[in-house]
């Protein structure tokens, strides 16, 4: 009988640190970040349409296109976000994990709007809005923006 206790004591102390392991491991994990808003450390860029000022977060890698706006529920007046490509192409956009609605604005490499997507909605995933022309550049402002500030097709973007 003396090693039936020996065994039960050896697995209850075995379970119990394993349950002690679990326990650490879940409560050292941090919680996932509740706000839908979570500043990013992308460099910005100053632009100018139509005499408009637009300070925009630049996306220029791979990861960073694809996060873009998305989880963010809010987009101050006059800021946006610049996505560079390293080719012109048609770059189709969608609204991918995006809560606020957007204005899209495709430019080519020589600065030309050459496409406006106006007021596109969060919940038009999985539609992709692809521009008329190939753009090198895509410019993310709030909805309503483009319309507000006279900004059409054929106006030059400065940088």
């Amino acid at each position: 009988m003396r090693a039936d206790f020996k065994q039960l004591l050896f697995f209850t102390l075995a379970a119990a640190f394993v349950a002690a392991l679990v326990f650490y491991q879940y409560h050292t994990i941090p919680a996932p970040v509740e706000s839908s808003y979570m500043p990013t450390a992308l460099a910005t860029t100053t632009l100018v349409i139509n005499g408009t000022t637009i300070v925009a977060e630049v996306a220029q890698t791979p990861a960073e296109r694809e996060l873009g706006l998305g989880h963010r529920t809010s987009l101050k007046e006059g800021s946006g976000m610049w996505f560079v490509f390293d080719t012109d192409g048609l770059w189709a956009f969608w609204m991918k994990d995006t809560l606020i609605p957007l204005d899209m604005i495709w430019v080519n490499k020589s600065g030309v709007i050459v496409t406006i997507a106006h007021n596109v909605q969060p919940d038009s995933y999985p539609q992709a809005f692809p521009p008329s022309a190939p753009s090198r550049y895509v410019l993310e402002v709030p909805a309503g923006f483009a319309q507000k500030h006279g900004i059409v097709e054929g106006q030059k973007v400065t940088l």
